[in-house]
């Protein structure tokens, strides 16, 4: 018979532990998330609420992981908005970014849910050509109003 080797008390649960901590960092463990931070703002439109606009936020500089991240969010019928990125209302990653907007009247001609043009030309949907920015920080933030008016898309147009 081979002898018993002798282990202090908690020893076992001691090695299952770390075994279960190693294992976890290997294979991931946990949401492997980047960190965000809520972020609420306003649109205006000519002095008024822009309600059902689109705010998409495209990232300017960072890690491949966070320039995949778009955060998005839609007005309320008062023009507010709270961002999100995986979770509704989670916020954005902190960093520096170009403000997509993009926002279809409700004084257009176009029926309920058939997409139609945007209010501004396109914009502010282009990140490339939007003035629109922001910085976003660890913590809470509340970005300025938006404050957009369609007569600068009516003249661009034409």
């Amino acid at each position: 018979m081979l002898p018993r080797t002798h282990r202090p008390a908690g020893s076992a649960t001691a090695l299952r532990t770390a075994a279960c901590v190693i294992a976890c960092t290997a294979i991931g463990c946990g949401d492997g998330k980047i960190a965000t931070y809520p972020v609420t703002g306003k649109v205006l439109v000519d002095g008024r609420p822009a309600e059902g606009a689109m705010v998409i936020l495209y990232p300017l500089e960072g890690e491949l992981e966070f320039k995949k991240q778009r955060p998005f969010a839609r007005t309320d019928a008062a023009g507010h908005f709270s961002l999100t990125t995986f979770i509704k209302g989670d916020g954005a990653p902190a960093g520096e970014y170009k403000v997509m907007i993009t926002w279809q009247s409700p004084n257009s001609r176009v029926p309920a849910g058939v997409v139609g043009r945007d209010a501004f030309s396109n914009r502010y949907f282009n990140p490339e050509e939007t003035p629109l920015k922001c910085m976003i920080t660890e913590g809470e933030n509340q970005l300025s109003a938006f404050e957009l008016s369609t007569k600068q898309a009516r003249n661009r147009a034409t």
